[in-house]
């Protein structure tokens, strides 16, 4: 990560002909200028080859590539509106999953919980997501596809700073709790966290412990928080 302070106009950095980097968050492309479009920290994920701003910002704006959990409003014939915590509902096409026909599609309804992507972010016009992955392309009927509707578990909201974080190979939290306890986890982006696990004990105190790890610096204190709220169990 780059603990840079930038504020709106700043060139952050200069667009390379051999190399590709991809903006999120708090960044414009202009000409061969990479620009902050609000005040924050310059973040880089060199895995990922990912540059954002990172600050403590509430409102989700979407951006392309973000992923996102969001709640199913309104349902038509060919499309859905889904709320994914922008300033507008965003729109999910009905054939939008891989695999999906219009024959064979899934059947959201108003109210569930759904785990996509972000394809079409613009001021101008309503967001659009997808749950088409570009690389992991499991059928939505095998169960196993990456981006589907989120069953069980429960959902809970977060700043959008953490939400980033524990996105994050190296967080701290998430390599902890995967040692003691196995269970599923999805990531929005837009501040939004869905957990599943065994049994509904354990999914409230993996939620505790996400909840109680942003208060918590050190990680052998974060640890052992950890595992007091399981030894409760």
């Amino acid at each position: 990560m780059i603990d840079l302070l930038v504020f709106p106009g700043d060139v952050v950095t200069t667009s390379k002909k051999n190399e590709k980097t991809r903006i999120s968050s708090g960044l414009i492309q202009n000409g061969d200028n990479i620009q902050s479009s609000k005040v924050g920290f310059v973040r880089k994920d060199l895995r990922k080859k990912c540059l954002w701003i990172d600050n403590h910002q509430n409102r989700y704006i979407p951006s392309v590539e973000d992923t996102v959990i969001g709640v199913i409003t309104e349902r038509h014939s060919f499309q859905y509106k889904i709320n994914i915590g922008a300033p507008r509902d965003a729109i999910l096409d009905a054939l939008s999953f891989e695999g999906a026909t219009k024959r064979n599609k899934p059947n959201l309804q108003v109210g569930d919980l759904v785990y996509c992507r972000v394809v079409v972010a613009n001021k101008h016009m309503e967001p659009e997501v997808s749950c088409i992955s570009l690389h992991f392309k499991k059928e939505w009927m095998t169960g196993e596809a990456l981006f589907t509707r989120l069953e069980d578990g429960y959902v809970f909201e977060c700043s959008l700073e953490f939400a980033r974080k524990l996105l994050s190979d190296d967080c701290f939290i998430l390599n902890c709790l995967g040692k003691y306890i196995p269970f599923e986890i999805a990531i929005g982006l837009n501040g939004r966290i869905w957990v599943k696990s065994s049994r509904i004990v354990l999914t409230i105190v993996i939620t505790n412990c996400l909840l109680n790890s942003q208060h918590i610096n050190n990680n052998k204190r974060m640890e052992q928080m950890v595992r007091i709220l399981l030894d409760r169990v």
